[in-house]
């Protein structure tokens, strides 16, 4: 048997302040000549003992001298669910993969932006430390496009618990965001969004990976608020996601052109943690900005 080796890890909160906050996710540093060949199962089985929403693998890409832009370092990612499945994009991983390379120095000070290379689809985030002290990561905008509700009356169980509400929109995503189910939903009781509690395994009729259901915001410091729902990628019991970055690249566009907002705007994801995003968009991107709160750093073997 090899002798195990050390493997340096950090656990970080996305889009909050608070370690009690937002979602966290855990990254593993893998080293690029040692560890880049690791098979999906044991990556898997990694991410199943953190038991953290996502956890995002990273190292230095081979690549990186072929990077066009100056100040730039080129990593690749993978990010894998605590239910071992590997998923082709995660927002709030690669932010907090993005913290915890600057803030751990490994990268020098000439480099102002990361770029991530996914695996599954060849998906390019770059991030970049602002001078508020946040962080933003790019990710590719999708239109929305509407559909019929799902065969069955599929979202109706799930609907049941807003309290019959209005359904405004319902919609998939565009190329590469196929597996995304956004619900507007009008609200008619007395609760907003938040306060409901919501049996998110409900949402495993609708076939979809992603789920998310949106409602225009309650208050002024957010255009629009949101949950989303994973039953088919989460454990049963923590089946919602606290704070969805991905989902931002449908409900930024859908949002911008239903409220005639302009290039930049805030959201608010409500769920039990909660987490605030600031939104920018161009032509084919949507940069998400959101604080980090580290939770844990250490080491595991391999």
């Amino acid at each position: 048997m090899s002798p195990q080796r050390a493997v340096p890890f950090s656990i970080s909160s996305a889009f909050t302040n608070s370690p009690f906050g937002g979602n966290p996710a855990a990254v593993v540093f893998l080293d690029s000549e040692a560890d880049a060949k690791l098979d999906a199962d044991t990556l898997g089985k990694i991410a199943v003992n953190f038991q953290q929403p996502m956890t995002a693998f990273v190292y230095t890409s081979t690549k990186s001298e072929a990077s066009a832009a100056a100040g730039t370092a080129t990593f690749e990612i993978r990010w894998i669910t605590p239910t071992a499945t590997e998923v082709s994009i995660c927002g709030h991983a690669t932010l907090v993969a993005a913290s915890a390379i600057f803030a751990r120095g490994l990268v020098g000070a000439e480099i102002t932006t990361l770029e991530f290379r996914g695996r599954m689809n060849g998906s390019i985030i770059r991030a970049s430390k602002r001078p508020n002290g946040k962080f933003e990561i790019s990710l590719p905008r999708s239109n929305t496009f509407s559909e019929k509700i799902p065969a069955g009356d599929a979202l109706l169980p799930m609907l049941r618990q807003f309290e019959s509400p209005d359904i405004v929109f319902v919609g998939h995503g565009g190329p590469g965001f196929e597996n995304y189910l956004l619900i507007e939903l009008d609200l008619k009781g007395n609760k907003t969004l938040g306060e409901y509690e919501v049996d998110a395994e409900a949402f495993r009729s609708t076939g979809y990976l992603v789920n998310i259901v949106t409602t225009r915001s309650p208050t002024p410091d957010a255009s629009f608020v949101s949950r989303m729902f994973s039953p088919i990628a989460l454990p049963a019991d923590h089946a919602e996601d606290q704070v969805c970055g991905s989902a931002h690249c449908l409900l930024a566009p859908y949002w911008q052109n239903k409220l005639g907002l302009g290039q930049e705007f805030s959201a608010r994801q409500v769920s039990t943690r909660g987490g605030d995003l600031g939104l920018r968009l161009d032509d084919n991107m949507v940069a998400l900005e959101g604080e980090t709160a580290v939770i844990a750093n250490g080491e595991i073997f391999l």
